[in-house]
């Protein structure tokens, strides 16, 4: 059963939850079904090569740990991300790549080896400047940079054939010379 938490202006739902019963039973239905791992501190129980998995409070040593079955990878907390090539390169079939509210200073030039990336979630992170390897990926159709004050966006957002929905606030970013927008 989903419950409304918060309603907003108009009496428009504004955020919800989802009884514990409920959560519970998805959660232990994701692990049956489709290989998700939810990894907490302190209190984690690690699959064989999961295909989907959430991090908490990211310590190093969930982070360190390369699979290159994962699909979808979503990091929440403090922590710090190995940025090795060879790391990276582990992660070669990931589509769902978040760290929203993650305490991430930088992104390494090595995200754009993620050439089957979907979606790139860097919402509220520390993050200054985007390197310019995302003009690599390919096949991103969701860049998420929203409440990162002062990121610096490469030009090369412009270059993203299948981008098709970018969120971004409170950034700065070069628009291309000579170029025509509708």
């Amino acid at each position: 059963m989903v419950q409304v938490k918060e309603l907003g202006k108009f009496d428009r739902v504004k955020s919800c939850n989802v009884h514990d019963l409920l959560h519970k039973l998805s959660i232990t239905k994701a692990k049956e079904e489709i290989s998700f791992e939810i990894l907490r501190q302190g209190k984690s129980q690690h699959l064989d090569k999961p295909r989907h998995r959430a991090i908490y409070c990211g310590t190093g040593s969930f982070i360190h740990s390369p699979n290159d079955r994962l699909r979808s990878l979503f990091v929440h907390g403090a922590g710090k991300v190995d940025d090795s090539p060879s790391y990276w390169k582990s992660f070669g079939l990931l589509k769902v790549l978040d760290f929203e509210d993650f305490d991430l200073k930088n992104l390494s030039d090595t995200i754009g080896a993620l050439t089957w990336l979907r979606y790139l979630g860097l919402r509220n992170t520390k993050i200054k400047e985007l390197p310019s390897s995302l003009g690599r990926l390919k096949n991103l159709e969701v860049l998420d940079i929203a409440k990162n004050n002062g990121m610096e966006v490469p030009n090369v957002l412009w270059k993203m054939a299948s981008l098709r929905h970018l969120y971004m606030s409170e950034i700065r970013c070069q628009l291309p010379k000579n170029r025509h927008f509708e």
